[in-house]
């Protein structure tokens, strides 16, 4: 116990000794000629852990900068800007907090300052600058863009108006020109002696898609001899086809081809379907310039479609214009040809379309299948077609529950008088509607003129891009050039099927727009939001904010798949030439702003109508879903632009 209580002792004094003593790593005591200097000792009393030393220990010398210390110095100040290494930086190199730094200067990725002559331009500096604005130069940007864009869009338009231009100079479309010149149609009589109303047209309709599958040919002979029996007299409904023509031919109630006289298949009042008769006896009417004026202005479509494409691909994809002159079945000669049936339940349709278009002044509208795809005509027969906007059931008892603002200030003043808004723009005339005004509503929801304001498409606030003069305004109704949109189309459209089986029903024009003309409204059924399936690529969003149970204002949407016009058939183009507007007439309710299409530069005659259902959107850009809407076949509008093609498609799927 006494050997080991010695040796403890020992070893704590050995421990002592070592801690007062400089030693070698390996704990030898360090001799007088080893000691170098007092700094090296690693441990011992002499050791000033406040003393600057290199990372082994060593005292640093007093010939280095102070800024070289790393560690605590009363002299070393760490707010002190410094590289890695604890050197101070020189004043060019800062690049964190000092006195003289300007985060607002010009300076490179490393902080050095750019001199005066490296500093281009405001854009190029990469931080902070009184004058850098990254929103102004964003904003700047979109400007150049919008603008570059814009004089792309305007040089398109121009070399299309060259074009378009250099196919009225045709000689083919000058002839057909001056034949129809010299019929004089007048669009507002023709079928004006139309008794038919709406309930009526529809019966017809429906009489004409049932007739022949529930009555007999015996029925229809016993119908025929009744009338026959009492005044010989049978009311035509309309003419449907003829024998194949010459384009331009406006002899067709003449003799034809052999010298013998030509045939036409006629729908007679009463019965459903229809028979083939010499055209010596058909009566001449209003019913049969109709038909003439309706051959002439379709043959602008067949030229249109032969310098587009080719008369090969006419006639290969085209072929069942005319019909070919068939005996019938009965006494009466009642047609029993598929495609005659056809044609009879397209101008059923027409007929129908024409009835409630006649009665709302508007321009008449045909309905034209010329391919020989399968019969498609079953949406035709269950669209209701109307030439104004609806609201549905939940929307108007949501506008009964919560009123719409009035309208009624947006008018303009007695000084309109002259009605010269519309032709010069006058600057003199401070509210007139006419200006080129937006619209806007206070926090309020009360409506007023931004005068001259710059319309924001997608702005919160935006309402509409021209408002028409209402009743309310103090000029001339009569004269007044700013009422367009009120009173409807009056120039004929065709409703035309495409031989491109994707496409499906389009569009065709017979008459000529020029540039900025209003060609025809989007009618549909006002919505609460959007819908699904099918219908969902017939909606269009309004910009009108609507108030909503909750307090909040929302847009609605118009849907034109169950309810529509014309406007619906309107096939998308990536280089269109429509562009949807919005324009305020109605002053009070729903709709505020109607949904209008207007030309977007010159156009001929049989050209097919296009506008672009996603605004110049591409593939991936939100509200784009043309992926959707061409998801196999892609778009099929032709032009060389085009954004949505089968390729670009599979490419944004992967």
């Amino acid at each position: 116990v006494v050997m080991d209580s010695l040796k403890r002792r020992q070893i704590k004094q050995e421990k002592a000794d070592m801690d007062f003593n400089p030693r070698h790593s390996n704990g030898i005591k360090r001799r007088k000629s080893e000691t170098r200097c007092k700094s090296e000792a690693r441990n011992g009393d002499m050791y000033d852990m406040n003393t600057p030393r290199h990372s082994n220990g060593i005292k640093r010398p007093e010939a280095r900068s102070k800024s070289v210390v790393r560690n605590v110095e009363t002299n070393f100040d760490i707010r002190k800007p410094r590289h890695s290494n604890g050197v101070e930086r020189g004043k060019s190199e800062v690049r964190n907090g000092e006195m003289k730094y300007h985060r607002m200067e010009h300076r490179h990725s490393n902080g050095l300052e750019r001199c005066k002559s490296e500093v281009r331009s405001t854009p190029k500096a990469r931080n902070g600058n009184t004058i850098y604005d990254r929103r102004k130069v964003k904003e700047e940007k979109e400007e150049k863009e919008e603008l570059k864009s814009e004089v792309e869009d305007r040089r398109k338009v121009e070399q299309q108006n060259r074009l378009v231009e250099k196919r009225k100079a045709s000689s083919k479309y000058v002839a057909l020109q001056n034949k129809l010149t010299l019929l004089e149609p007048d669009w507002t009589n023709i079928e004006s002696t139309s008794s038919s109303d709406r309930v009526e047209a529809r019966i017809m309709q429906i009489e004409v898609y049932e007739g022949p599958r529930i009555e007999t040919v015996e029925e229809w002979d016993e119908q025929a001899a009744k009338i026959q029996s009492e005044d010989g007299q049978w009311d035509t409904d309309y003419i449907i086809c003829c024998e194949e023509r010459e384009m331009g031919d406006d002899k067709c109630f003449k003799l034809g081809k052999n010298g013998r006289s030509r045939k036409v298949l006629i729908k007679w009042s009463g019965f459903p379907v229809p028979t083939w008769e010499s055209t010596e006896m058909v009566h001449k009417g209003i019913k049969t310039y109709d038909f003439q004026v309706r051959l002439l202005l379709q043959d602008f479509i067949e030229l249109n479609i032969r310098q587009t494409h080719g008369d090969e691909y006419f006639e290969e994809h085209y072929p069942n214009r005319y019909l070919e002159y068939e005996r019938g079945r009965g006494e009466g000669g009642y047609v029993e040809d598929p495609l005659a049936l056809y044609k009879n339940r397209l101008r059923a349709n027409e007929h129908y379309y024409n009835t409630i278009n006649y009665r709302s002044d508007r321009g008449l509208v045909y309905v034209e299948d010329w391919t020989g795809l399968p019969p498609d005509d079953q949406t035709l027969m269950e669209l209701e077609w109307i030439q104004k906007v609806v609201l549905s059931r939940d929307v108007e008892e949501l506008q009964k529950r919560f009123p719409q603002p009035s309208f009624h200030d947006l008018k303009c003043s007695k000084a309109c008088s002259d009605c010269t808004a519309r032709n010069e723009r006058t600057k003199k005339i401070k509210y007139c509607c006419g200006m080129s005004n937006t619209i806007d509503v206070d926090d309020s929801g009360k409506p007023f003129f931004i005068e001259s304001g710059e319309p924001e498409v997608h702005g919160v606030s935006f309402l509409a891009f021209v408002s028409e003069c209402t009743d309310a305004c103090g000029c001339n109704k009569n004269k007044c050039q700013n009422r367009v949109v009120q009173k409807g189309r009056s120039k004929p459209l065709c409703i035309f099927r495409d031989a491109i089986k994707e496409k499906g029903w389009g569009l065709r024009y017979l008459t000529e727009f020029a540039e900025d003309d209003f060609v025809v409204e989007y009618c549909g059924e006002i919505k609460r939001s959007r819908t699904k399936g099918e219908a969902r690529f017939y909606d269009y969003d309004l910009v009108y904010k609507a108030q909503r149970e909750d307090g909040k204002r929302k847009r609605f949407t118009l849907n034109a798949y169950a309810q529509g016009n014309e406007g619906r058939f309107i096939s998308h183009g990536c280089e269109p030439n429509l562009d949807f507007w919005m324009v305020a007439v109605d002053r009070i309710g729903l709709p505020f702003c109607r949904s209008v299409l207007y030309a977007r530069r010159n156009i001929a005659r049989g050209e097919e109508a296009t506008v672009d259902y996603y605004g110049g959107s591409s593939l991936g850009s939100n509200g784009c879903d043309a992926h959707n809407m061409f998801p196999e076949s892609g778009c099929q509008c032709g032009s060389k632009s085009c954004r949505f093609t089968r390729k670009k498609i599979a490419d944004y799927l992967e």
